[in-house]
């Protein structure tokens, strides 16, 4: 989700929840990563380094240009 979007972040014993920010649609994503995939996290500062390097992409996506010859 858009960092703009949070509204609070809360958490349980089993769970953590985000609540965003009312709105008429979202966009989000779902991603895992596990050891047993071949580049998969060995450790908890892995997983976090992969969370850290997905949010960079998704908050400054590729943009495309053409240049007129």
């Amino acid at each position: 989700f858009r960092q703009r979007d949070l509204s609070k972040v809360s958490a349980d014993t089993y769970n953590e929840l985000v609540t965003l920010q009312p709105s008429n649609s979202f966009e989000y994503y779902f991603g895992a990563r596990w050891a047993a995939q071949g580049t998969g996290v060995k450790s908890l500062s892995d997983f976090k380094a992969y969370l850290e390097m997905t949010l960079e992409e998704l908050n400054h996506p590729i943009q495309v240009t053409s240049a007129s010859l």
